[in-house]
């Protein structure tokens, strides 16, 4: 499975779907930031992105910034169910794959890295700057866990949802180490 995007005249096919064996160490966290970062941008091309923001938003009064974000977020939980990725792998999935699964299925089964890439695309297709932010739990340890914080006005705001029983700026007070990376 491939998307086709045009830049000038060159046309680069991009997998749905990455599985690389996991890295160790930060040079390894800060290639999968940088892989997420890139379906994240491809993701702001297609259709299905575009779609699902304006169903999600329709409802929404204009200019309520916290509220888009929010309901943004809350669809996201609601239409996303945590799994692991298979031992020793780290698998990514592209934005357009886990909507085309919850049109089918009404539920996408990811892990964190998955479920952060499809907020933060529809977040930064409805206009709002994201960051991704790697954290580990355990000083010297890898990093181990990823979502995402996205800014309203001049505040970073966390978004980790994975967590169903956690709202919007919840974050972990466990946290030993991070690696941030704007989108």
């Amino acid at each position: 499975m491939f998307t086709d995007t045009i830049e000038s005249t060159k046309i680069h096919r991009t997998p749905k779907v990455s599985v690389k064996e996991i890295g160790i160490g930060d040079i390894a966290s800060k290639n999968t930031l940088e892989e997420m970062k890139y379906y994240i941008n491809n993701g702001l091309t297609q259709l299905i992105v575009r779609q699902t923001v304006h169903n999600i938003l329709r409802n929404i009064s204009e200019r309520s910034q916290y509220d888009e974000i929010k309901v943004i977020f809350k669809w996201v939980q609601d239409h996303c169910r945590y799994t692991n990725d298979p031992k020793g792998l780290e698998c990514i999935t592209a934005p357009e794959v886990m909507l085309e699964e919850i049109s089918k299925t009404g539920l996408a089964l990811e892990d964190c890295d998955s479920f952060t890439i499809l907020l933060a695309t529809l977040l930064k297709f409805a206009g709002y700057p994201v960051r991704l932010k790697a954290v580990g739990f355990y000083k010297g340890k890898q990093l181990s866990h990823v979502y995402l914080q996205v800014k309203l006005g001049d505040e970073w705001m966390s978004a980790d949802a994975i967590k169903k029983d956690k709202s919007l700026g919840w974050e972990s007070n466990n946290i030993k180490r991070v690696m941030y990376l704007e989108v």
